[in-house]
């Protein structure tokens, strides 16, 4: 596996789309209950460190598949000026509206730790991002400033590597489809 720290520096020009799309395999290949994600993500091009964008977007997803795991993720990474933003939707069951996480962690307790997750990389990158349950959909959004490439010559499947094992640590628990009532037989479909 590759140095984390290293990994976390590295600032690289992405597609948003073609990143977009290597991020949901990877989350699909990894999820052991299946998982319907649909990407409107831009063709873009965006300098930004790609170990973030993955471990940010396997969060959002991971957390919005948990709460909802029979609906389909909306899941977008596009460029919106000078900003990359990315964008997790799904609707939920609750008829409760949240403004902030702490509104989100009251109503789905089994979120706190995904959400810790993204709190610290936010803080450390001094980036936004809102969580919010509005109309019977929970949104998570992010907004990241373009940064500066890397003259350093760096090795793609470093990136590739590292997503088999973001993705796996951010799918939904195991017991979660039992827990809504998706039989055996509903799964494998």
């Amino acid at each position: 596996l590759v140095n984390q720290s290293t990994a976390q520096n590295t600032i690289l020009e992405i597609n948003c789309q073609e990143f977009s799309k290597e991020i949901i395999e990877e989350i699909i290949k990894n999820s052991e209950e299946g998982i319907f994600i649909n990407n409107y993500s831009k063709n873009d091009t965006f300098c930004t460190n790609p170990y973030m964008v993955q471990m940010l977007s396997a969060c959002s997803i991971g957390i919005a598949n948990e709460i909802s795991p029979k609906r389909p993720v909306t899941f977008s990474i596009k460029r919106v000026l000078h900003l990359l933003q990315i964008e997790t939707k799904i609707t939920v069951d609750t008829l409760k509206s949240a403004t902030c996480v702490q509104d989100i962690e009251s109503i789905y307790p089994f979120t706190a730790l995904k959400f810790a997750i993204i709190d610290e990389i936010t803080e450390e990158k001094c980036m936004n991002y809102d969580a919010m349950i509005k109309g019977r959909t929970l949104t998570i959004r992010f907004l990241l400033n373009e940064e500066k490439p890397s003259t350093k010559l760096s090795a793609p499947s470093l990136y590739t590597s590292m997503l088999s094992s973001i993705a796996s640590a951010f799918s939904a628990r195991k017991d979660i489809g039992s827990k809504y009532g998706m039989q055996a037989e509903e799964k494998e479909e």
